[in-house]
């Protein structure tokens, strides 16, 4: 690693997790989210206008909390005489909902645009399944004054089956003063109805979004547990942690730190594994410029436990020396998210050896999924679920 790439280090990592040689993306489960949207003619005007700013602070609070890795995907139904799918299933970084033109027209079908959702959510998980792909419950989203024009209470009743089996999460928001909160209540439940302040609608959405997220990342938790299959490594396996690398870990929620590679290196010492953190020559101007109250224990680390904390020499590549360390022990496991493309010529065993572990922070864990790590962010020594 260099300097050049601390700007672009999440981007990056993101894109070389997907293309087939990690697979924390790919284990990751997808959490589908189908937006239920009044479009009726009342929708002209303020109404129209609070609603895209709303689904803008929907995205938003989605996106600037989400984990890295996170897979939502977004659908919306247009609930008016224009009834149809506004946009099928896409991806939360990819999707353009908020940026649509919508045209408010006619009368309030709930019925027939909440079977529409439902159809849709139904394919989805199809689709899904089709692929291998885990998934966390679905979550539908209703926007609407419940004033129907036609007759919703059969798949009123079909939601609240799905919602009291656990297979559905639903949530309503009571548009105007005059909503009909018995009829929102017969199809999510009087305790998913939510009523927005005069003139809140966008702090309403922003709300959902953040129970949206944050059910999301406690569901994921649970699946990445249960489908992780612990690598049989023998009590001494040694591992070589890319510290320049690991000092970007959960960057995009609480910033540059040390923190992270701290609480992995407790539980090594915790549990008697040998290990050895390497860093570039750049790593103290990094910390100076985004954690500089961390740059003083960054320099004890090197001067009080140089068996364990390396900083290599300015010129040089903290990759090469990990590398070469790796490739004289092979045996060692390499934690990271890099992939090092331009050192596979030289080590043939990048490619074909699974000896890089990937991490990643989630719920206040940092899990490695490869073997079946979680080490808990806030006691890593009595919360470790699982043992290296």
């Amino acid at each position: 690693m260099n300097e050049t790439m601390e700007n672009k280090m999440m981007n990056e990592n993101v894109n070389e997790m997907n293309n087939g040689m990690f697979d924390l993306a790919n284990t990751m489960p997808h959490c589908p989210v189908v937006l239920v949207l009044d479009t009726s003619h009342s929708m002209w005007g303020q109404g129209l206008t609070d609603m895209m700013a709303s689904l803008k602070a929907f995205y938003k609070t989605i996106a600037d909390i989400q984990f890295l890795n996170a897979q939502v995907d977004i659908a919306a139904v247009s609930m008016g005489d224009n009834l149809c799918m506004l946009e099928a299933f896409t991806p939360l970084h990819s999707s353009d909902l908020p940026n649509r033109s919508i045209r408010p027209k006619g009368d309030t079908p709930v019925g027939a645009a909440l079977e529409l959702a439902m159809e849709a959510l139904q394919a989805q998980i199809g689709r899904y399944q089709a692929a291998g792909i885990t998934f966390v419950t679905p979550n539908l989203i209703l926007l609407s004054d419940g004033r129907s024009t036609d007759d919703f209470q059969s798949v009123a009743e079909h939601i609240r089956s799905s919602v009291e089996s656990g297979k559905l999460i639903c949530r309503a928001v009571a548009l105007g003063k005059d909503a009909d909160m018995e009829a929102l209540s017969s199809i999510v439940g009087r305790d998913h109805v939510m009523i927005p302040n005069f003139g809140g609608m966008r702090q309403t959405f922003a709300q959902i979004g953040q129970i949206v997220s944050q059910t999301y990342e406690e569901e994921a938790q649970e699946v990445i547990t249960e489908q992780t299959i612990p690598v049989n490594r023998h009590k001494g396996t040694e591992y070589l942690l890319d510290g320049s690398n690991i000092l970007h870990w959960g960057a995009s929620r609480s910033g540059i730190s040390l923190k992270h590679l701290l609480i992995i290196t407790d539980h090594l010492k915790t549990t008697g594994q040998p290990f050895q953190v390497f860093f570039d020559a750049t790593a103290p101007h990094i910390l100076k410029k985004h954690a500089p109250q961390e740059l003083e224990i960054y320099e004890n680390l090197l001067k009080d436990d140089s068996n364990h904390f390396c900083q290599v020499p300015a010129g040089t590549r903290a990759d090469d020396f990990l590398l070469l360390q790796a490739d004289a022990n092979k045996d060692a496991l390499i934690l990271t998210q890099d992939l090092f493309r331009d050192h596979v010529d030289k080590y043939p065993w990048l490619k074909t050896e699974r000896r890089i572990i990937p991490g990643m922070v989630m719920n206040n864990v940092i899990f490695f999924p490869e073997i079946s790590l979680q080490i808990s962010i806030s006691a890593p020594e009595k919360e470790t679920v699982n043992s290296l």
